[in-house]
């Protein structure tokens, strides 16, 4: 069994404890702020984006010293502490004469509210895990198949977690809803039966139901942080720290302030990087004519998916009255096509179709996504949109690939890291701006109405995807030669996608000299069936701009 394998359960038990609660957090939260929750949870989402982007990559460089069990023993706590303090007030407290149960209840999730905008300091969790991954493995096919599995682990969390949540809190429902009366009262689908159902909902922490989920979560997080504690193996090998019975040291008697000081001086020497300094790998993103579209893709994208992400829960628990039951059913049906899109769709489509044409198809999807749910007037609208969220979900993983294949090798975790930049960037801004808008509408005739702006923002992004096709200027800003060396000389000469990573100020000037050395070619070799007949030198013996080496035909 690979060595990786045994970060699985980590990711599998921290995200399987936080998604049992998404089926019965949604209706408390509505319950408990009827006219302000969209405003408060995309208020609390864009903390928690920010701080994410700003702390993600400190984070994961203090993994690299300190070593990866250690952080993620912090990771696992804090990520997770909103549910812990949640659960704990749920399971122990009591409502009392000066405090009632609705006041204990919205006490409570002030709480919650506050502590899930600020654990976006450590919401790293699923970085570590890749890190750990790539300890751990010493081929690229091993990489590639352990990050499959961390995200296949990630979905089947969220697959089981919000249904099995939902059916914990109200057990009694399950047979409720498909007992034969209740569909017979309802309508012919069976979809539309929460109003036979809302005896079964809960307003309070302290019901029985709720309980019930929050122990569970609390159980799964314990065995979280045992298993990191306890089994989990350390990747990073680091000098052994000094026992605690011998003697001190004089670096052991520094002053806090004289610590506190040599490590900004150590983060000042970017052995820790800065957090502004984040922004020059996003910057990176506009210096090449490539990486800046896919940017803007993912910038448009991305902000139109959060608007969904952050509040379509409420949305549906306040127009449809979806109880924790329905909202479960929902939320793992979503789980379950992300694992279907992401674990086996897009090994199949990009292939045979590529990433442009695979990206479209997947944002034309998430269009009639956005519409399907601002026009819904029914419950089952909305369990339509599950299946286009199929292909939705190939977006992602389309403008990865397309990333990955048009970069060098020495520029593909920098390109990544930052298009991951623009992401955090966009958690920030969708629930907020998308949250405020709920807020305005959800009392007039059209309350789905902002889902309209994420289509069109979708739209843009559609838009920007034909600009990665038909733009000439990636052709003639950079090139590759794929040259393969026999004993006729070189006898393959073309160019590829596979670029050499130039910015477009260097590639101006990059001579076929550059070229062919960058692509480890001797120079005896450089004379292979007239590849330099087309090359000229220039006044101070250089050769030719690299461009002139192919025609736009060949390019």
């Amino acid at each position: 069994m690979p060595s990786f394998v045994s970060i699985l359960p980590v990711l599998f038990l921290e995200f399987l404890s936080i998604s049992l609660t998404r089926s019965i957090l949604p209706p408390l939260l509505t319950t408990t702020f009827p006219t302000s929750i969209y405003l408060i949870m995309g208020l609390a989402e864009a903390i928690k984006g920010i701080l994410s982007f700003t702390f993600g990559p400190s984070i994961g460089s203090w993994s690299d010293t300190a070593g990866r069990k250690k952080v993620l023993i912090y990771t696992v706590f804090f990520t997770t502490a909103p549910i812990i303090v949640l659960g704990l007030i749920s399971v122990l407290a009591n409502p009392t004469d000066t405090m009632s149960d609705l006041e204990l209840t919205s006490t409570a999730l002030k709480i919650f509210i506050t502590l899930f905008s600020l654990s976006g300091i450590f919401a790293s969790t699923f970085t570590l895990t890749f890190s750990y991954i790539a300890d751990t493995t010493s081929t690229r096919k091993e990489t590639v198949i352990g990050f499959g599995l961390a995200l296949s682990t990630f979905g089947l969390s969220f697959t089981i977690g919000p249904m099995l949540g939902g059916y914990i809190a109200r057990p009694e429902a399950f047979i409720k809803r498909y007992s034969t009366d209740i569909i017979e009262e309802g309508s012919e689908s069976g979809l539309e039966t929460d109003s036979n159902l809302q005896d079964l909902t809960f307003t309070t922490i302290s019901d029985p139901g709720v309980r019930r989920v929050f122990i569970c979560s609390l159980i799964l997080i314990a065995l979280d942080l045992i298993y990191v504690s306890s089994y989990l193996r350390e990747t990073i090998t680091r000098k052994p720290s000094t026992p605690l019975n011998s003697p001190p040291t004089s670096s052991s008697k520094q002053s806090f302030k004289t610590r506190m000081h040599n490590a900004w001086s150590t983060a000042r020497t970017q052995k820790v990087p800065h957090p502004r300094e984040l922004f020059h790998g996003v910057m990176h993103l506009r210096e090449d004519p490539l990486l800046n579209e896919i940017a803007n893709i993912t910038f448009l994208y991305y902000t139109s998916v959060w608007s969904i992400v952050s509040t379509l829960v409420f949305y549906v628990t306040k127009r449809f009255e979806f109880g924790p039951q329905r909202l479960g059913e929902l939320l793992s049906a979503f789980g379950l096509c992300t694992v279907f899109a992401e674990g086996v769709l897009v090994g199949i489509v990009v292939p045979i179709w590529g990433e442009i044409v695979v990206m479209r198809f997947g944002l034309i999807c998430f269009i009639f996504q956005c519409l399907l749910i601002s026009l819904a007037s029914r419950p089952w609208h909305i369990f339509a949109c599950v299946l286009l969220s199929t292909a939705t979900n190939l977006v992602y993983p389309s403008l990865t690939s397309l990333v990955t294949s048009n970069v060098s090798e020495s520029r593909v975790g920098e390109s990544l890291g930052a298009i991951n930049g623009i992401k955090s960037l966009t958690e920030g801004i969708g629930p907020l701006v998308f949250g405020m808008l709920m807020s305005f509408t959800e009392d007039s005739f059209w309350p789905g109405s902002p889902y309209v702006l994420s289509a069109l923002l979708a739209c843009f992004a559609w838009h920007r995807t034909s600009k990665l096709s038909v733009n000439e200027s990636y052709v003639s800003e950079k090139y590759v030669v794929e040259m393969t060396p026999n004993s006729r000389g070189i006898n393959d000469k073309k160019a590829t996608g596979a670029w050499l990573g130039f910015s477009p100020a260097k590639a101006k000037t990059t001579t076929a000299v550059d070229i062919m050395r960058s692509g480890g070619v001797e120079e005896d070799n450089w004379e292979g069936e007239g590849l330099l007949s087309e090359v000229e030198e220039d006044e101070d013996g250089r050769f030719s701009p690299a461009k002139n080496l192919f025609s736009e035909e060949e390019a």
